[in-house]
């Protein structure tokens, strides 16, 4: 457990300084050690994942994998100065879909309008 309360604080801190590194235009090298910086920091999250085990699991992998492409799509559209929102909507509309999957039935259909609505309110 203590291994997970780690990958999340290494996690928090890399995001933070990614954040900082969105608020301005950048050049492709600070562009380049910023997404290594977002690959590095969500590869440890990763790590918290490891110990879960069956569907929990899944759905651990799914929020990092989703929340590591909004901040990739971000740091992408800084960069190429696109529409981050649109961007980052998606991704978190796709972590979304990817939890509605460990789901079956009527609650996985439910979960999946739940997933779309907030996309579109977004």
């Amino acid at each position: 457990m203590r291994q997970a309360a780690v990958a999340a604080l290494v996690a928090a801190i890399g995001l933070a300084y990614c954040a900082c590194a969105l608020a301005q235009p950048m050049s492709k090298a600070e562009y380049q050690v910023a997404r290594r910086t977002v690959e590095s920091d969500f590869r440890t999250a990763r790590i918290g994942c490891e110990p879960m085990r069956g569907k929990v699991h899944d759905i651990c992998m799914a929020d990092v994998t989703g929340r590591e492409g909004a901040k990739l799509a971000e740091l992408e559209a800084v960069y190429s100065r696109q529409d981050a929102d649109s961007i980052r909507r998606e991704a978190l509309h796709s972590t979304a879909r990817e939890k509605c999957e460990a789901l079956l039935g009527k609650p996985k259909a439910q979960c999946l309008v739940a997933a779309r609505r907030l996309h579109d309110r977004s």
